[in-house]
């Protein structure tokens, strides 16, 4: 008897084996086939939240530089004309300061512009011209043009200089016309060409 049960369990065994083969097999590609479809998903999905990341990235890139623009140009100076001459102009202190900040400003050299080196020289005068280009490394002169150096738009932000006054000498700067107070006629300003 236990020798018939035990060529049961062979029989049965061998017979179970390639059904078991063939079901296991089946159930191993369905398996595989449920797995690269869930990757094949997780993939697109993936895609396309990157796509939506990149998307949204340009968007907001765009909008900053928009924007950047929109400020640089709100910012952007009228353009310095006039000069207020050598021996008109203010030599010392904070009306110094005011000056320079204003032809800083109005010539557009604050907002990363340059300007010729022949009308900063008109502007501030060949000493301070030299001093801040070659002493100090304010002022960058490449090829005739003058261009402000990092931090130094910091610099002279922080010597001061009363906002009035940097406003009274901005118009000057733009317009030409004395303003009867820090430059009091029209023999102190020279047209910059």
């Amino acid at each position: 008897m236990a020798r018939q049960a035990l060529v049961s369990l062979i029989a049965a065994g061998v017979n179970a084996t390639p059904a078991a083969e063939k079901a296991a097999k089946l159930a191993a590609a369905k398996a595989a086939k449920a797995a690269k479809a869930a990757a094949e998903k997780a993939a697109k999905i993936a895609a396309a939240e990157k796509a939506a990341a990149d998307t949204l990235a340009a968007e907001k890139a765009a909008a900053a530089a928009e924007k950047a623009a929109k400020l640089k140009a709100a910012a952007a100076p009228v353009g310095v004309k006039f000069a207020v001459r050598d021996s008109f102009r203010p030599a010392a202190g904070s009306m110094l300061f005011a000056y320079t900040r204003a032809w800083l400003e109005v010539s557009g050299l604050n907002a990363g512009g340059s300007i010729s080196r022949s009308h900063a020289v008109t502007l501030a005068g060949g000493t301070a011209i030299a001093y801040h280009t070659l002493e100090t490394g304010r002022f960058i002169d490449k090829s005739g043009s003058i261009s402000l150096a990092e931090n130094a738009a910091a610099f002279f932000a922080a010597r001061g200089g009363d906002q009035k006054n940097i406003d009274i000498f901005a118009e000057v700067l733009r317009k030409g016309i004395p303003d009867g107070t820090l430059v009091k006629n029209q023999a102190g300003i020279v047209e910059l060409k």
